[in-house]
């Protein structure tokens, strides 16, 4: 499991790009840096960190929903430290998304999540290393805002309604 985290780890630090740079800030780069960022990366990290690494820590460990929330995302929050990315918020995602795995057994949240995560840094990059676009700030901001309440509503709910490894513990059955 180490090995398999140490190969991902390496994967996700050496092939991120800051958008658009490597295609010399071009329309081109921006589109393919969306894919990547938006869209692959997501649902590629929450396979591994929730999916295959929550399930190798409840088979092998025996560890609390909070233990195993906290080590996953501080598992979550190396590749990205490596990668640049210093913020906490990179963290508070993987305990955001942890939650969501362990309570719903499913990773259709955490990519949702994660994508909007990612946009939402992809329009900060975008204003702030290429375009200079005056008008992403004010949607940034407002889309945080909705998807932070959104969220938040959902997990409050979700916590009251369901235990954790509910849903995975009645797949597995």
């Amino acid at each position: 499991m180490i090995i398999c985290f140490a190969v991902f780890a390496f994967l996700v630090t050496s092939h991120s790009i800051p958008i658009g740079t490597k295609f010399n800030n071009s329309f081109f780069g921006a589109v393919v840096s969306f894919i990547l960022v938006v869209l692959i990366a997501p649902f590629s990290e929450e396979l591994f960190f929730r999916v295959i690494l929550i399930g190798h820590i409840r088979k092998y460990y025996d560890s609390s929903v909070k233990r195993i929330i906290i080590l996953q995302s501080v598992l979550f929050y190396i590749p990205h430290l490596m990668n640049g990315n210093y913020t906490l918020y990179t963290f508070y995602v993987g305990v955001i998304t942890g939650i969501f795995y362990c309570y719903t057994g499913s990773i259709v949240y955490c990519v949702i999540l994660h994508s909007l995560s990612n946009f939402a840094s992809y329009l900060i990059t975008l204003n702030i290393i290429n375009y200079r676009l005056p008008i992403t700030i004010p949607i940034w901001i407002a889309f945080f805002i909705i998807s932070f309440v959104f969220f938040y509503h959902m997990l409050h709910k979700l916590i009251k309604t369901t235990a954790p490894f509910e849903s995975i513990v009645k797949n597995t059955n």
